[in-house]
């Protein structure tokens, strides 16, 4: 994210800092695979554990820690659902 995009989001993060939470499952030590979360009403990341990343030789009961999905999102930016090319086309007619 460019430094200017950046200072705004923080800023937008500042501002909600009390209404963020953040969970953790799973251990603390060197070999655990943990899942962690960050939510407010401006930013949820959402770390998780890798799936079918494994050699065949690993053992598949045990998480690995090689590889992170990550999601960021922003709740409050219009995208759960919304029909955005519908919106556009009804606010912005085009012949």
């Amino acid at each position: 994210m460019a430094e200017g995009h950046a200072r705004v989001k923080m800023d937008e993060v500042r501002r909600h800092i009390e209404r963020t939470g953040f969970a953790w499952i799973g251990g603390c030590d060197s070999n655990s695979a943990p899942y962690h979360r960050m939510h407010s009403p401006v930013i949820e990341f959402d770390h998780q554990r890798p799936a079918n990343l494994r050699k065949p030789s690993e053992n598949p009961a045990l998480p690995a820690r090689r590889h992170i999905h990550t999601a960021v999102r922003t709740p409050n930016g219009n995208e759960y659902g919304n029909d955005l090319p519908r919106q556009h086309s009804l606010a912005h007619p085009h012949a």
